[in-house]
């Protein structure tokens, strides 16, 4: 009788766990099913933002209603701007900026994570002189912009992008064209980690064995004006040609922000240097050394590094300067407003 009632007992027990347990699966699969239908609309929301700017449908309560009231922007040249307001400001310069603009909508690679939706992608269109780009030789298309939601609608969006679109500043395009620590801890964290102590020894100028060997053999660069290089062999040449560029490069590692989903690291972060004559920056009025690095991982090895970021870091280039940045416009010396005058005739 004993025996008997034990084995009940024990059928009750199990039955008990079994139930619990098919209800805890239940109740965690619900919940992924909710975070991915956010992510996926959070998606659809930072893919019709650029939707309605391809359809020049940029200028009405739709197009606002993508944001929230206290909304951040940034844009290299333009600066940061705030709020509903802060958009309509920053859209104003750039149809200065563009006769026309569209993106390549169906190549567009997005990296969603919680709250963060990052879109890597090519446009291509005309500046406001009529030159077309890209040209795929200085100028090359390529932007990401990182977006952070607060429930369906954008709370930040920062854009990393060259804003010379066509290519056309001469100078940095004559510059340009002539360690990792090993634990127990998870794959992303490793990678995460290779991606920082890829800056650490870049601003410690340690371009050694351990360096290249943070990269796989055919790794991909890209960066604006230099455009695209394959294997450790394009790291070293990129590298030539930044030590031409630059006398010193240092990065706000401490102040990283890191996006990381499956195989991708995104750093979005600030620089500051010196250029090769003697310039530093950035000045936070025109140049605010912003960047935005997407480092894409084979196990922990960096196979792909597109580095989005403005490469006229002195902001020399007059031109872009006047169309996107007011504040500079209008404290510009007598010497820069003959400059500007003569530019309004070409």
């Amino acid at each position: 009788m004993r025996k008997q009632l034990s084995i009940i007992l024990m059928c009750a027990i199990i039955t008990t766990n079994v139930a619990y347990a098919q209800q805890f699966i239940k109740n965690s699969k619900e919940v992924i099913m909710v975070n991915n239908s956010q992510q996926e609309v959070q998606r659809l929301v930072a893919q019709s933002y650029y939707e309605k700017i391809d359809s020049g449908n940029f200028n009405d309560d739709s197009y606002y209603d993508l944001f929230t009231e206290d909304v951040k922007v940034f844009y290299p040249k333009f600066g940061f701007a705030e709020g509903k307001a802060g958009v309509k400001k920053f859209g104003e310069p750039v149809r200065k900026l563009f006769n026309n603009l569209t993106f390549e909508l169906d190549k567009f690679n997005f990296i969603v994570t919680d709250n963060t939706v990052v879109v890597e992608g090519v446009e291509k269109g005309a500046i406001h002189r009529g030159v077309a780009f890209p040209d795929n030789k200085v100028s090359f298309g390529k932007f990401c912009t990182v977006f952070e939601f607060e429930g369906n609608r954008i709370k930040r969006m920062y854009c990393y992008v060259d804003p010379d679109h066509a290519g056309v500043d001469k100078e940095v395009v004559s510059l340009l064209k002539t360690d990792y620590e090993h634990d127990s801890t998870s794959l992303q964290e490793k990678q995460r980690k290779d991606a920082k102590a890829y800056f650490r020894k870049v601003d410690a100028r340690e371009f050694d064995s351990g360096y290249y060997n943070l990269f796989t053999e055919d790794v991909e660069l890209y960066f604006p004006k230099f455009g695209y290089s394959k294997g450790k062999e394009g790291i070293k040449q990129f590298g030539v040609a930044m030590s031409d560029f630059l006398q010193g490069l240092t990065h706000d590692i401490e102040n990283f922000n890191y996006v990381v989903s499956n195989n991708t690291v995104v750093v979005e972060g600030t620089e500051k240097g010196v250029t090769i004559d003697g310039k530093s920056w950035p000045d936070n009025v025109t140049a605010f050394g912003k960047f935005c690095n997407v480092f894409e991982f084979e196990g922990d090895l960096i196979k792909r590094i597109h580095i989005y970021v403005d490469p006229d870091v002195a902001s020399e280039d007059i031109i872009r300067m006047t169309r996107l940045n007011n504040s500079y416009a209008n404290n510009k010396t007598d010497k820069q407003h003959r400059i500007n005058r003569k530019l309004r005739l070409l």
